[in-house]
């Protein structure tokens, strides 16, 4: 490794700590006149993420970071959310006959599913930052990030990023499911399975015609 990758890789080091002076001038550089931006999250691979040049009511300044399959993002979120939308409207149409425990349950319900999928997909998996030097005797070397990481992280080819405790790369959320995003991949899940047999049964029971029962002799 000769000098000039070593003044690379504390350029991306300076770049992935948000707290670090150099950021904020890089950030100043990039959108002198924006409020937020959409860059290359970790300054590596193919995510991006939605910045601020400052903090917001105490949060920020990453506010979302998606993988590289966003546009099946988009198409996943926008289906699941047309779907839940029409189902509650229908519920909501037929409130004569609809308990208001069972419409705002149902609403709860679906409203949770796609807040668990929104923090999924746009939560940080846990990606590792570049590391020129190991920090601990377990760390390994990452030859396709040229750096080091910790015991447990993995590299994974479709972000281009290693991500701590990786588990697999989702493509319906269009990143990698890590530490940072797992309980929450979990949380939609159950959430998803749940919301669907509520759809599934509200939508069959107030769109479909009622039997019909033939005269009695």
């Amino acid at each position: 490794m000769g000098p000039t990758d070593v003044e690379e890789g504390r350029q991306f080091l300076d770049d992935n700590d948000d707290t670090h002076q150099g950021a904020d001038d890089v950030a100043e550089r990039i959108a002198p006149r924006s409020f937020c931006w959409v860059e290359r999250a970790f300054h590596r691979g193919d995510s991006l993420v939605l910045r601020s040049r400052s903090l917001v009511c105490g949060c920020g300044p990453r506010w979302c970071s998606v993988g590289p399959h966003w546009p099946l993002l988009s198409v996943t979120f926008g289906i699941l959310s047309v779907f839940a939308i029409f189902t509650i409207h229908v519920v909501w149409s037929n409130d004569q006959q609809v308990s208001s425990s069972e419409a705002w349950g149902g609403l709860c319900l679906c409203g949770g599913s796609l807040l668990a999928y929104a923090l999924t997909a746009c939560t940080d998996p846990g990606v590792v930052p570049v590391s020129l030097e190991p920090t601990l005797a377990t760390d390994t070397y990452c030859d396709y990030c040229a750096s080091y990481r910790p015991a447990g992280a993995s590299h994974c080819s479709d972000c281009k990023v290693c991500v701590l405790e990786y588990d697999h790369h989702c493509p319906w959320t269009g990143k990698c499911i890590g530490k940072r995003n797992l309980t929450y991949f979990y949380l939609w899940l159950f959430s998803l399975v749940f919301s669907f047999v509520y759809e599934m049964i509200q939508l069959t029971t107030y769109l479909l015609p009622p039997p019909q029962h033939p005269p009695h002799p």
